[in-house]
């Protein structure tokens, strides 16, 4: 069963927050569904998902989408129709393991893979893929939300969690590798200093095995609180903020762009508090704690930013925090750092993955079971509020 392309777009009515730029009608856009794959729209197993970790456009409107469990990435066409399945679980050349991130550069599939530990690339044909080569990477992938991206030399970044023996914690690294999968350049990636963030260490008694006791140290994180953002864009391209303050840095060939803005501040719900106080209760009887152990409660306000992304056009989007119920929202930025449009779509989907261009974009729609569809939206002009 083809998929079935909406007769009527989804409109939903949205929650403006005044932000310190000023944007013209045309940059005010919301989401319209046009096309479903998967859920209730297609019954074959090539319509059926289980974990939704890549997608992209391919030539003359194509659709690939990456799924995890399944260990594929399918391709459909401009109206849904499936074409072929790339890859199968496996470690040999061509098969995948946990693909997700993927990019495509002109005829030609990167698949990043998490369970093989390495970029796969494939030459994407009319009916059929044919499997290219695999560059090894040289430690496990970060799970950071990101494609496949490239220095601007052609350099293949590789993104990874390193474990910082002197500080104790993981850092986030970024290896420039070459062709074979050799390191060019190593980064480790600057954290912002502790205190900016709601991330706080507790020490937690614990039995070992012949009775004695020890103290163990863990982070906790406040719910609303502050903490670290980052997106990696084209070109070595990064964006770093914390999401208490609309202050971003966002960095280009070694020239530092800095965007600011503000936000009218967004209130915690009952229901949002009441479910945080439940998180936070189970976390303290889990551990044996009590209240008094935390440092900290819950704010009254949420912090104004929830996260970075760069899109297929290489434009970097900001996620705004949102009142409970209220449609996502985010400022879209063009390469020159320039306020290009505010977006809001259903809380349904999460356009988390990036793969938008133009006024096009692939997100990931979740129903009331939890079953992940693929949905394609057009970002359509309104009136602004």
């Amino acid at each position: 069963m083809t998929p079935k392309v909406d007769s009527r777009m989804l409109l939903l009515p949205i929650l403006w927050i005044a932000v310190a730029h000023v944007a013209s009608a045309q940059q005010y856009r919301t989401a319209e569904v046009n096309l479903t794959l998967g859920g209730d729209q297609g019954t074959g197993p090539e319509y059926q998902f289980e974990r939704i970790d890549g997608l992209a456009f391919g030539k003359s409107g194509r659709i690939l989408v990456a799924d995890s469990k399944a260990n594929t990435v399918r391709v459909f066409d401009s109206r849904g129709r499936f074409e072929y399945a790339i890859g199968r679980s496996g470690q040999g050349p061509g098969d995948l393991n946990r693909p997700c991130c993927i990019t495509v550069a002109g005829e030609t599939l990167w698949v990043e893979e998490g369970g093989n530990q390495r970029y796969s690339a494939f030459s994407l044909g009319l009916k059929s893929s044919r499997f290219l080569r695999s560059i090894r990477a040289p430690n496990a992938m970060s799970g950071a939300n990101h494609r496949v991206s490239w220095d601007k030399s052609g350099n293949l970044i590789h993104l990874s969690d390193v474990f910082d023996s002197k500080n104790r914690s993981f850092r986030l690294t970024r290896t420039v590798l070459d062709s074979v999968g050799g390191t060019l350049r190593l980064d480790t990636l600057p954290e912002p200093p502790a205190e900016d963030l709601a991330v706080k260490q507790i020490t937690l008694p614990v039995r070992g095995e012949k009775g004695g006791k020890f103290a163990s140290t863990v982070g906790i994180a406040q719910p609303f609180g502050a903490f670290a953002l980052r997106a990696f864009g084209p070109a070595g391209d990064v964006a770093e903020a914390v999401s208490s303050t609309y202050a971003i840095t966002w960095t280009q060939n070694g020239r530092r762009l800095p965007i600011r803005s503000s936000l009218l501040p967004v209130r915690v719900s009952d229901r949002e508090r009441a479910e945080a106080e439940q998180s936070l209760g189970e976390f303290l009887k889990r551990n044996q704690l009590s209240r008094s152990d935390l440092p900290f409660g819950i704010p009254e306000v949420k912090a104004p930013l929830i996260g970075l992304g760069f899109d297929l056009d290489g434009r970097l989007w900001v996620d705004r925090s949102v009142g409970d119920g209220q449609a996502k929202t985010a400022d879209v930025y063009d390469r020159n750092g320039k306020h290009a449009m505010v977006v809001e779509w259903p809380r349904n989907i999460r356009l988390s993955l990036r793969a938008s261009t133009g006024v096009t974009a692939l997100g990931v729609a979740v129903d009331s079971l939890g079953v992940e569809s693929v949905v394609r939206v057009q970002l359509v002009a309104k009136s602004k509020p």
